[in-house]
């Protein structure tokens, strides 16, 4: 029986021929597509990151912008309540105390919030946002100011002119002449304040006519009442009123 020989021959194991396997990655080694992709991922990366730190600049102007807000509306209440002479005084060097108060207060306050803020970017939106602001309510201010201005210049006019009037009743009712500068200086209040104010052509002589009126019925009164008087009709010799009657004692 034939006998069929074996070949022990052991053949070595090898790669066969081709790419190989690497742990390392190269972009290019797969050609530019794949470069180009990591680039765009990378982009996209920063396109999130650019839009997470926009998102959270604008949620931390908006947390400033709300605690400025309570701040503006302490500041408002406190200085448009002043009325009268509070309202429209001023400090030694001129300028409004309501306006040099709340401008203190309001920087002093946008200055404590601008310190919570985390970049430069946001505190300078901070900052130019605030001075609108700061406008708007330094109109306010001037507005109240201006109001408060007016009312109060016709409150000490009105008790001026009184007083004026007071004075000249209490002097024609005791006989001193010098009742005629009471009224003298009623008509320069009564001038001056249309001057100032801007009241119309005419406006002073009627209101002098009548406070003149007011005067002469406030000295008959005072004298009627002072002593037992009766109402003549005029003669040459007794003081008159307007009405063309005359008073004389009993």
């Amino acid at each position: 029986m034939p006998v069929v020989p074996i070949d022990n021959t052991r053949v070595p194991s090898q790669a066969l021929p081709g790419a190989r396997l690497t742990t390392r990655f190269s972009p290019g080694a797969l050609g530019g597509d794949a470069a180009q992709g990591a680039d765009a991922v990378a982009g996209v990366s920063a396109r999130i990151a650019a839009e997470e730190q926009h998102k959270a600049s604008q949620i931390a102007l908006a947390d400033a912008r709300n605690k400025r807000f309570a701040g503006v509306t302490a500041i408002a209440e406190d200085v448009l309540n002043r009325k009268g002479a509070n309202a429209i005084k001023r400090n030694s060097d001129g300028q409004l105390a309501a306006q040099a108060d709340a401008q203190t207060a309001y920087q002093k306050h946008i200055d404590e919030i601008s310190k919570g803020l985390n970049t430069q970017e946001e505190r300078e939106a901070f900052r130019v946002d605030s001075d609108a602001q700061w406008n708007e309510l330094n109109q306010r201010i001037g507005s109240h100011v201006i109001n408060e201005t007016n009312a109060f210049d016709d409150e000490v006019t009105e008790t001026e002119i009184a007083n004026q009037r007071e004075q000249a009743v209490a002097r024609a009712a005791a006989g001193d002449p010098s009742a005629v500068d009471a009224l003298a200086a009623q008509k320069d209040t009564i001038d001056q304040y249309a001057k100032r104010t801007g009241k119309p052509e005419g406006w002073a002589e009627s209101r002098l006519a009548k406070e003149t009126s007011a005067t002469h019925a406030a000295v008959i009164d005072r004298l009627l009442k002072g002593k037992n008087w009766r109402v003549t009709r005029r003669t040459s010799r007794t003081p008159t009123t307007e009405n063309g009657a005359s008073c004389e004692p009993l």
